[in-house]
């Protein structure tokens, strides 16, 4: 279950980056309480964060000139255009006093093509859900995952659909209102996940308290700590015998995590960049090494003709100058052992000291500056 709760939630995410699209869905409607009565102050937002023990609403793709502010006024009337992202969340609704909630879909029409939210939104009683999360190092974001399936037909041959909402707060502590029903939690810190825990809210509940929720923390989470040893089941540009972690050592070790197959996944910056450290005046006081899957994934395809939105996000290695895949070792761990060890391996980058200790995993470029300080500290 955890696999597969996961494994939704991360395919969902995945095609944020195969598909940066959005839909523009035009809102106007009404919050209406139980008795009939309008709402006002019912704000809606498709993420919500907390900071300052306050909840804000997100959303996926907004216009950052017109940030989108979707908020119900006196006469309970909400009018906007919500910008659904291609994740395909739907709509939270919470009062001020968070005593109603309300989940909100758009409706689509068949004949038209056309999506929109019209009509009453009906504004349900909330129970609040309280819980702590528990990890064994300090991290920075913490997550809350709530899903459920949808009630309603289902056509032949589908299968129910799944709708799930992310909260994430700076603290571990998180208090959220959610109608009654039946839910999935999932609760991540960092890059670990715990087990999935069932929510059952019903009518005697107001208030229900979890209590604390152990999330397990992967190696890329434990900053100050000694990386454990990769498995390697694929090496190029370095004997199988060598690719081991413990040959690094004894000078920076900067490590880029993708997918470096094809089609290539890394960004042309983060490539430009990698090229750089290739010819750096210094080359010789660290190592890089790129680690993530080779796999072709469209071997046996005819070749694709130009497009410039795939092109933009799995660009081609810019002529003449050689692939990084060419320029640094590149190891790859097909039996899935290094991913259940240091988590997900398909984006980013860590940087090591001279002792195999993690100093930092974030973005390529920070990662680069990082090593970049170092060096520098140490002349």
């Amino acid at each position: 279950m955890v696999r597969k709760l996961t494994r939704f939630v991360a395919l969902a995410l995945a095609s944020v980056l195969r598909a940066q699209t959005t839909v523009p869905i035009p809102i106007d409607a009404h919050c209406v309480d139980p008795s009939g009565g309008p709402v006002a102050g019912v704000e809606f937002g498709d993420l919500w964060s907390c900071a300052d023990g306050v909840w804000r609403p997100g959303f996926q793709c907004p216009d950052p000139n017109e940030p989108l502010r979707l908020v119900s006024d006196a006469t309970g009337h909400v009018a906007g255009t919500w910008i659904l992202s291609p994740i395909g969340t739907p709509l939270l609704g919470w009062n001020r006093e968070r005593t109603l909630v309300a989940f909100v879909a758009p409706t689509h029409d068949p004949a038209t093509h056309e999506s929109f939210v019209r009509g009453p939104i009906a504004m349900r009683r909330a129970v609040r859900v309280r819980c702590s999360l528990r990890t064994t190092a300090t991290v920075a974001h913490h997550r809350l995952v709530v899903a459920w399936t949808a009630t309603g037909p289902v056509a032949p041959g589908h299968e129910p659909m799944r709708h799930w909402f992310a909260f994430s707060d700076s603290r571990a502590e998180f208090e959220i209102a959610l109608p009654e029903g039946h839910y999935e939690l999932l609760a991540g810190a960092g890059s670990g996940a715990a087990l999935p825990r069932t929510l059952v809210l019903g009518p005697a509940h107001e208030v229900l308290e979890l209590g604390p929720i152990s999330v397990p923390l992967p190696a890329l989470d434990l900053i100050g700590e000694v990386l454990p040893d990769w498995h390697v089941t694929h090496a190029r540009k370095l004997a199988p015998e060598e690719a081991t972690l413990g040959r690094f050592r004894g000078k920076p070790l900067l490590i880029q995590f993708g997918e470096f197959g094809n089609p290539p996944r890394l960004d042309q910056a983060s490539r430009d960049a990698l090229g750089r450290l290739a010819i750096h005046p210094r080359r010789d006081a660290f190592h890089v090494v790129l680690f993530g899957s080779t796999r072709d994934w469209l071997a046996g395809l005819p070749e694709r003709p130009p497009h410039p939105e795939f092109d933009r996000l799995f660009p081609r290695p810019k002529a003449p100058e050689p692939p990084i895949e060419s320029l640094f070792p590149l190891l790859s761990d097909e039996s899935g052992t290094t991913e259940s060890r240091y988590g997900v391996l398909t984006f980013g980058a860590a940087l090591l000291d001279e002792d195999g200790r993690l100093l930092l995993r974030g973005d390529t470029a920070t990662a680069i500056a990082a090593l970049e300080k170092r060096l520098a500290d140490r002349r």
